[in-house]
């Protein structure tokens, strides 16, 4: 098999990265695969725990990425470090299943783009995972709207050469840079192959404020995108009432902690996405 590049972008992270790369090195590997954590600005002990990691089976490394903030920028660094034209992203809190690195090995040998399944029960409290409503099956990759399928930057692979070309992860997003790179892979005609073997169990965020943050932020980011993409919105009036309408509606959902959390969820994708349309219309 060709050597894979495996890029984890970490900040502050090290107790779950810790996981990861457990994860990573109890697999096999074909010779000369390395991983290359984008340690972005961390004042944990990221820098101890990956320095203190054998080089068994797997060469591990740690590139420290202190001029610029965000996990886009921190893996555009890391693939700069590769060594490999397999590149592979996993994240700092998931844990890749026990056959990913073969998997994303064998996909990226025969397929430019590469993505893999979420899986969400293994490493989450069953309250925190029915609080999302309905998730991804393995056989179904994510779309964005329905137009283009988005391929998560925790579970990732890409050709080098692509990812040079199309000019890597768009640091201007602090959230979905991965949807904007897949629409400008989709839009030059590069076409995503989704890997059913490649899975990783995520981790969702597990407090109130964190699921609220993140949803916003994911809001806030969804207006750049469809502007960028020249995506047109084909909501109507009436659909903005509708989801307003849900959050009133699903106030008694309150009263226990998975009502909230999806709660939450729908009232920061909503808030975020106002304030990202203000945005784009200043921009």
């Amino acid at each position: 098999m060709t050597p894979l590049s495996v890029v984890i972008a970490s900040y502050n992270a090290a107790d779950t990265l810790t996981q990861q790369l457990d994860a990573l090195r109890s697999q096999p590997w074909p010779a000369g695969g390395e991983i290359l954590v984008a340690d972005n600005r961390s004042t944990d002990d990221t820098a101890a725990l990956v320095d203190s990691l054998a080089d068994v089976p797997v060469n591990i490394r740690r590139i420290a990425v202190n001029d610029r903030a965000g996990a886009a920028h921190a893996r555009n660094v890391g693939v700069e470090h590769a060594a490999h034209e397999s590149i592979a992203f996993c994240d700092a809190d998931d844990i890749v299943s026990p056959n990913w690195v073969a998997a994303m090995t064998e996909a990226l040998d025969t397929h430019q783009f590469v993505g893999g399944p979420l899986e969400y029960r293994e490493v989450n409290d069953a309250w925190l995972v029915g609080a999302r409503g309905r998730l991804l099956q393995p056989e179904e990759p994510a779309m964005f709207e329905g137009l283009f399928p988005i391929v998560s930057s925790c579970n990732m692979g890409i050709r080098r050469s692509v990812f040079r070309t199309i000019g890597g992860f768009d640091h201007a997003f602090e959230r979905v840079e991965d949807a904007e790179l897949s629409h400008r892979l989709w839009a030059s005609g590069i076409r995503a192959h989704h890997c059913v073997d490649a899975l990783v169990h995520y981790r969702m965020r597990t407090t109130e404020r964190e699921i609220f943050e993140q949803s916003r932020s994911w809001g806030r980011q969804l207006p750049r995108l469809r502007s960028t993409a020249g995506i047109r919105s084909t909501d109507r009036p009436i659909d903005g009432l509708k989801r307003w309408a849900w959050l009133v509606a699903g106030l008694p959902r309150l009263t226990n902690r998975a009502g909230r959390a999806h709660w939450l969820h729908v009232a920061g994708t909503r808030i975020g996405a106002i304030e990202g349309r203000r945005q784009v219309a200043l921009s």
